[in-house]
Parts: C-alpha cells; structure tokens; sequence
C-alpha cells in the first residue's frame, strides 16, 4: 500500500471525526456504532479501520481535539487581556 503524507492522514482523520460528531449529537456514545460511522463517511470499513479501530477511539480523539482547541482558544483570551491591562 502507498505511503500517504501526514497532512493527507490527518485530513481524513479529521474528516472521519467531523461525521462522527454528527453522530454523536444524536445519541450517546454506548448506542453508537462503528458502522453507523463508516456509513456517515462513506468510506469502507478497511479505511476507516486504517485510521481508527472503534467508535470509541473516534470520540476519544474528537475530544481530545475539541479540548486542545477551547485551549489555545482560551490562551489567546488570556492574552489579549493580560496586554489590555498591561497597556
């Protein structure tokens, strides 16, 4: 199998989470399946498991993302006030 870039890896991983947050907007994770996410991205089964190995490990990861992002969200805030009051 062909190599593939690190970008393109992470461009479908990030692609597989943003339909699996669809998912799991609707329901709760235990009644989740890892097919119902194989169906939302339309990829096979082989591709996806070449990323993830179960619904679990996808909501683990779309957590972890979402979390590192309110982060550096946060971090700016902080910034910018920390200078507006420096100021």
């Amino acid at each position: 199998m062909p190599k593939v870039s690190r970008a393109y890896f992470e461009h479908k991983r990030e692609y597989i989470i943003q339909c699996a947050m669809k998912i799991f907007a609707e329901k709760p994770l235990a009644d989740i399946s890892l097919h119902e996410i194989i169906k939302e991205t339309g990829f096979s089964q082989g591709a996806i498991y070449r990323y993830y190995k179960s619904a679990l490990e996808i909501y683990i990861d779309a957590a972890n993302r979402l979390t590192s992002e309110r982060k550096q969200e946060k971090d700016t805030l902080l910034s910018i006030c920390q200078s507006s009051i420096s100021e």
